[in-house]
C-alpha cells in the first residue's frame, strides 16, 4: 500500500466536502458504510482531480469496479483539495418517482429493523425518533376560575363581557399569589416550548441520519445533526411564532366584532345578530387560509426541505430553493406524492386502531408511554421521515 497514512484526506458526502481527516478516519467511514464506492475524495498523491472512493487502494475491504463519476475539477493549487462538485451541479438522471422511493424506503425499514432483527438497535433508532417528536402539552389552569358558574352563566345567557373580566378581576384580588404563579408558569412553559422546539430539530436530522446510516451510534447522530439543527430550529420557532400570531390576530379581530354586538345589546342576542355572511366569509376566509398555508409550509419543510437541508448543509434558505426548483419543475410528481402519503397515512392510522382494538386499548396506554411509544410505532415512523428522502434520491 502507498503512503496514503502520511497524508490529510477529504470526501465528498451528500454533496457535502468533509476535510481534512487522517487516513484511518477515512476507512473507519467506509467501514460505517457512510463512505460509498462512488463518493469522491482527495489526497496529496492525486494533484489532478478527486477520484472515487473505489479506485483507493486499501481504503475498502473488497474492491469493485470504479463506479462512472460525472466530469472531476481540474487540479488545485499544491497542497490545496479542489473544489468539491456541489451536489446541485450534477445532472437529474431521472424524475422523481413516489412508487419507487415507497417501495424503497419499505425495503430499506425491512432490511434494517427485521433482516436480522436486533433490539439494541431497534431502541437506538427508535430513541431518535422520539427526539424528533418530543414536546409537551400547556399547563392547565382550570381549576384557578370558576368554570361551572361561568358555563351556568353562558347557558343562561346572562354572561357578558362585563360579567368575564368581573370573573378575572376577584379572581386575581382574592388570590394575588395567582398572578405570581400565572406569570411564572408562562414564562416556564415558554422556555420548555422552546427547549423541545430546539430538541425537535436536532432530533429531527438524527433521525434522517440513522435512516442513511442505520449502523451510527446514537452519538454519531447527534453530532452529525449539529451542523443544520440551529438554522432548523430557527425556521421552525419563526413559523410557529408568525403562525400562532396570525391565528391570534384572526382570533381577535373576529371576537371584536362579536363583542360590539354583545356590549351594545347586552345579551347574546346581538352576538347572534352579527354572525352574517360577510362576517363568516371575511374571518372564516382569513382562518382557512392561514390554515392552508402554514399546513402547506410544515409539510413540504418536513418531507423536502429537512431532508435537503441534511444532504447539502447549505441552510434552510438554500434548501427551500431546491424545494421551490423541485415543486416547480415536477409538480405532477409532488402532487402523486402527497396522494400516496396519504393512503399511507390513512393505512397506518387503519393499523393503530386494529393493534389497540386487539390489545384491548392497552396499546394505546404503551403507545403514551415516553420513547416506548416510539420504539413500537418505529416502522411506521421510519416511512414517514424516510418517505421523503428517498423521494429525493430517486430524482437525482
Amino acid at each position: 500500500m502507498n503512503d496514503y497514512e502520511n497524508h490529510a484526506w477529504y470526501c465528498v458526502l451528500n454533496g457535502n466536502r468533509l476535510g481534512p481527516m487522517p487516513w484511518q478516519t477515512l476507512r473507519d467511514r467506509a467501514r460505517r458504510g457512510e463512505l460509498r464506492h462512488d463518493d469522491l475524495v482527495w489526497a496529496a498523491p492525486f494533484q489532478a482531480a478527486w477520484r472515487p472512493a473505489a479506485s483507493v487502494e486499501g481504503l475498502f475491504e473488497e474492491e469493485p469496479a470504479p463506479a462512472a463519476r460525472p466530469p472531476l475539477p481540474e487540479a488545485p493549487a499544491a497542497g490545496r483539495p479542489p473544489e468539491s462538485p456541489r451536489e446541485e451541479h450534477l445532472p437529474r438522471a431521472t424524475a422523481p418517482g413516489s412508487r419507487r422511493a415507497f417501495l424503497h424506503v419499505w425495503r430499506r425499514m425491512v432490511q434494517t429493523l427485521f433482516q436480522p432483527f436486533d433490539l439494541a438497535r431497534w431502541f437506538s433508532i427508535g430513541f431518535c425518533a422520539w427526539i424528533a417528536q418530543i414536546g409537551g402539552g400547556l399547563p392547565n389552569l382550570q381549576g384557578f376560575v370558576d368554570v361551572e358558574a361561568l358555563k351556568r352563566q353562558v347557558e343562561a345567557g346572562t354572561a357578558t363581557l362585563s360579567t368575564l373580566a368581573a370573573m378575572l378581576f376577584n379572581t386575581l384580588a382574592n388570590t394575588p399569589w395567582l398572578t405570581v404563579a400565572m406569570l411564572v408558569s408562562t414564562v416556564a412553559g415558554l422556555l420548555v416550548a422552546v427547549l423541545f422546539c430546539w430538541l425537535r430539530a436536532r432530533g429531527s436530522l438524527m433521525f434522517l441520519h440513522r435512516i442513511h446510516h442505520p449502523h451510527a451510534t446514537i452519538r454519531e447522530a447527534w453530532q452529525a445533526a449539529g451542523v443544520g439543527a440551529l438554522p432548523l430550529f430557527w425556521w421552525r420557532l419563526g413559523l410557529a411564532v408568525l403562525g400562532w400570531f396570525a391565528l391570534l390576530a384572526i382570533g381577535f379581530g373576529a371576537a371584536f366584532s362579536l363583542g360590539l354586538g354583545l356590549v351594545r345589546s347586552g345579551n347574546w342576542t346581538g352576538l347572534l345578530a352579527a354572525i352574517t355572511l360577510p362576517w363568516a366569509l371575511v374571518w372564516g376566509g382569513s382562518l382557512v387560509f392561514l390554515l392552508l398555508v402554514w399546513s402547506t409550509l410544515k409539510s413540504l419543510g418536513f418531507h423536502f426541505m429537512e431532508p435537503y437541508l441534511y444532504r447539502d448543509r447549505r441552510g434552510v434558505w438554500a434548501a427551500w430553493g431546491r424545494v421551490w426548483a423541485l415543486c416547480r419543475d415536477y409538480p405532477l410528481e409532488v402532487l402523486r406524492f402527497y396522494a400516496l402519503l396519504t393512503i399511507f397515512l390513512l393505512a397506518a392510522g387503519a393499523a393503530l386502531m386494529v393493534f389497540m382494538l386487539c390489545s384491548c386499548c392497552l396499546g394505546l396506554l404503551l403507545l403514551l408511554i415516553p420513547v416506548v411509544g416510539a420504539v413500537v410505532m418505529l416502522p411506521l415512523l421510519w416511512l414517514h421521515r424516510g418517505f421523503g428522502a428517498a423521494f429525493l434520491d430517486f430524482g437525482e
